[in-house]
């Protein structure tokens, strides 16, 4: 009973007093939503900047649940709107996790930070862009937020927003002035290197259409297309290929796009290099060719494809044919590894 807290409690215990799991009673009526005992702690000066064992301000908890009417109450009072929890995040970036315009704003009236990152280096701005909040991150904008500010291993905002899909977002960051769509991360992906990765097709077209250059390698010169290839994003493959993307490329250990998507087992990406002149003799790591590659990998399929191209008999840097590769590979999955081996010799499997 609101009416009786004065009463039953000393004036100590409502201001600094605390409980099980280090809360304060703040912390447990807003936990509660039960915003008559938040205001009559209030009142009685209950202290708002209390953390429990989580880190956790009364503020904190407010947001993420999103009642309203308490966190009016707890910012009309002298309140650290910077405080982190045990994750680094403030209450700013709960209201950037959530979309919630109205939390963000008041925040930022109160002048919450807009460049404190939590323990994975991420400003709320990134963890606008990574949750699809759009709305948070037009009002970041207009309060000044470096576009190209970075987190952790270098991530831009349009890094967070390509890997996640987010589209508008994307789209609203690389058009805005002194954004890069070309910015790299720590390890040189680009956000088309992102967008590739995960297949997202209509964030790659974009960022091309936006002047990204698909053929900016990584820290392990693997291009937009090698990326596509090896993780079977076959659309986004095509989509590359038809805005420049060298399909000969090799990466650091010496693979093509055509390797990677035969080692991988990704037989429509396989057949998309093939259609558009993929060289099936280049060779890679120990001078394998695409055919080895997915022999070794027990990929049947691809093997199918790749044999009626040409040579099977070509050999690697330890003498071995596709068909040695086929033969000594089989640990798990014996039976594509067997049809790989009777495809090599010509002949299909029995029914």
């Amino acid at each position: 009973n609101k009416l009786q807290l004065p009463k039953v409690w000393a004036p100590a215990v409502i201001g600094e007093g605390i409980f099980y799991g280090n809360c304060s009673l703040l912390h447990l009526a807003v936990e509660a939503g039960q915003e008559e005992c938040v205001k009559w702690l209030l009142l009685y000066n209950a202290n708002p900047n209390l953390t429990n064992k989580k880190g956790s301000t009364p503020l904190h908890i407010a947001i993420e649940k999103k009642i309203k009417s308490i966190v009016e109450l707890l910012m009309a009072r002298k309140i650290n709107v910077n405080a982190k929890d045990e994750d680094q995040w403030t209450a700013l970036h709960f209201a950037a996790q959530n979309g919630d315009d109205f939390s963000t704003k008041m925040l930022l009236d109160k002048n919450a930070s807009l460049n404190e990152v939590d323990f994975e280096g991420r400003a709320p701005i990134h963890i606008a862009c990574q949750y699809g909040q759009e709305n948070i991150v037009r009002i970041l904008l207009r309060r000044g937020v470096n576009v190209n500010i970075k987190g952790k291993d270098d991530w831009v905002p349009l890094h967070y927003a390509a890997w996640q899909g987010h589209l508008p977002i994307v789209k609203l960051l690389a058009k805005q002035p002194g954004a890069n769509v070309n910015v790299q991360t720590m390890d040189g992906r680009t956000s088309l290197h992102l967008a590739a990765q995960r297949g997202h097709y209509r964030v790659a077209r974009l960022l091309i259409d936006l002047e990204s250059d698909v053929n900016v390698p990584n820290a392990l010169s693997q291009t937009a297309l090698h990326i596509a290839a090896e993780t079977g994003h076959t659309s986004t493959s095509r989509l590359l290929l038809k805005h420049g993307a060298d399909i000969e490329a090799a990466t650091a250990e010496g693979c093509t796009a055509l390797h990677l998507a035969s080692r991988s087992g990704h037989l429509a990406t396989t057949k998309l290099l093939m259609d558009e002149g993929a060289d099936v003799f280049a060779r890679g790591p120990l001078n394998r060719t695409a055919l080895h590659l997915a022999a070794e990998n027990g990929h049947s399929e691809v093997v199918e494809e790749l044999v009626s191209s040409g040579n099977i008999n070509v050999s690697d840097d330890e003498g071995l044919t596709a068909l040695h590769l086929a033969a000594r590979g089989g640990k798990d999955g014996l039976g594509s590894w067997f049809i790989a081996v009777i495809y090599i010799l010509g002949s299909k499997p029995p029914k």
